[in-house]
């Protein structure tokens, strides 16, 4: 991941949000003279930065480009339902039953990985735990537009590939560390 994001919808970033917006241009010259690029999605209300150069990425290990690629899929999913909320909320036994769908191993990863993962995301402003304790399967999770960024559609067709590609004969999917991360 290479963006850092204020997220409109998050209640904590909404100051932060807009102020950023009201000064945006300053903010922006200010930024691209130490090589930072602002971006602003309206539509979806965010406000985020990129490395001109590429530096200051967070490489992901290949357990947590998978669980991203899952919430990915699952706001997907969860934007084509008539939504009554504003908000795309997911639990955690939506993504464990994605990613059992999705094969990926005979075991879903241990409880420590997978709250260490989940809370490293929501530090990125990609989820955010709105009910519950992360380990709890009815734990309520807000995904925010920021997903969009974090991985868009063609990381999401090179990931999907790579999984129909790396399926084994009995369905599952050997995992090793050996798949390039963007």
């Amino acid at each position: 991941m290479s963006q850092s994001f204020l997220v409109y919808k998050k209640e904590s970033d909404k100051l932060y949000y807009r102020f950023s917006e009201r000064h945006f241009d300053i903010i922006r010259e200010y930024l691209l003279m130490s090589g930072w690029e602002l971006y602003q999605n309206v539509d979806d209300g965010l406000i985020y930065v990129k490395n001109q150069l590429g530096k200051n990425k967070r490489n992901l290990t290949l357990g947590e480009t998978l669980f991203l690629l899952i919430l990915r899929l699952l706001y997907d999913e969860k934007q084509k339902e008539l939504l009554l909320s504003r908000e795309t909320t997911i639990s955690n036994q939506e993504i464990q039953e994605k990613y059992i769908a999705l094969k990926i191993k005979d075991r879903l990863p241990a409880q420590d990985e997978y709250q260490k993962t989940l809370k490293m995301f929501e530090k990125h402003s990609i989820i955010e735990l709105k009910k519950g304790a992360w380990n709890h399967p009815d734990a309520v999770i807000a995904i925010f537009p920021s997903i969009k960024v974090a991985l868009n559609v063609q990381a999401i067709e090179y990931y999907s590939e790579w999984l129909e590609k790396e399926t084994r004969g009995d369905g599952q999917v050997e995992i090793t560390d050996e798949i390039e991360v963007n």
